[in-house]
């Protein structure tokens, strides 16, 4: 399915973040996202979280951030076999992946004077997906294990001249365990999409072009 990306707050308002994934209703999703009770505790207590963060107020760089909001540019993929996602995605543990992940999160926004050190991640959070994995390895048999796959991309892959001769475009490949901090972000990520599945619902999220921007994107697509 292609959706549209569209979140409804400011770059650093996370709490609003979460709730606008939490009231998500495209059903079609719930085929691809099993229903999973400690996910959906976790985002509702998102408020509660920050709190313990000592996250209590929105951090901007600049203050046109305030108004700002997100424009994605997020280069990822996930490959999971169909039968170790079924089993990976309803496991109790994500809870504590999201705690520690939404506090985290919390500790990297805002001036970069303030800021604690994000490089490094967080030894609970790293806890937390370590006993994710090990739940994994608990829940499937050897053969499953055997004959599943698991990848994670992030990077560029963009095709065109100018980014193949003058970016040096880089895409970095994971696979095991080590995939499980990429696929959170595709939990937000769906909440902040628009899901349109009529041509009148795609054309009010994205108007057609009229004809001088079609014109001017023929002749800028020459030039390129």
């Amino acid at each position: 399915r292609v959706g549209l990306y569209a979140p409804q707050s400011g770059v650093g308002d996370l709490s609003r973040r979460v709730h606008q994934v939490l009231g998500l209703k495209a059903s079609f999703l719930e085929d691809v996202y099993p229903r999973n009770p400690a996910i959906s505790a976790e985002m509702r207590r998102i408020d509660t979280t920050l709190r313990e963060a000592g996250d209590t107020e929105k951090k901007y760089l600049v203050a046109a951030d305030s108004s700002g909001k997100p424009k994605l540019h997020l280069k990822a993929n996930f490959f999971i076999s169909a039968a170790t996602w079924r089993r990976l995605a309803v496991l109790p543990e994500w809870g504590p992946v999201l705690r520690h992940y939404f506090m985290y999160l919390a500790s990297s926004d805002g001036d970069p004077r303030n800021r604690r050190e994000v490089h490094a991640a967080p030894p609970d959070m790293i806890r937390a997906f370590h006993a994710l994995a090990q739940a994994l390895s608990r829940t499937i048999t050897r053969e499953e294990a055997e004959g599943s796959i698991t990848y994670f991309t992030v990077g560029s892959t963009n095709m065109n001249y100018r980014s193949m001769y003058l970016d040096g475009e880089v895409q970095i490949t994971t696979t095991g365990w080590n995939t499980l901090p990429g696929l959170v972000d595709f939990f937000l990520l769906v909440g902040l999409t628009e899901w349109p599945e009529t041509q009148a619902e795609l054309d009010k999220l994205l108007p057609p072009p009229g004809g001088m921007t079609k014109s001017m994107a023929r002749l800028l697509r020459n030039l390129l």
